[in-house]
């Protein structure tokens, strides 16, 4: 019985020591997902400015 209470503290011991771990992954998982929505925003707005050239050129010539 002292054995096995051993081995659930050993266990318990395991899994806080691994929760930061997993939260940092999560962390660090979510950051990469605002990067990349951050990126595809400003692709986006570099974009538009250039339709918007565009478009005036087009009607300087008609």
């Amino acid at each position: 019985m002292t054995a096995h209470a051993a081995t659930i503290s050993q266990i318990r011991k395991t899994l806080q020591a691994d929760r930061p771990t997993q939260v940092i992954s999560r962390a660090s998982m979510t950051a990469e997902r605002a990067s990349i929505t951050a990126e595809r925003a400003s692709m986006t707005e570099q974009k538009k400015p250039q339709s918007g050239k565009n478009q005036t050129v087009a009607r300087e010539k008609n």
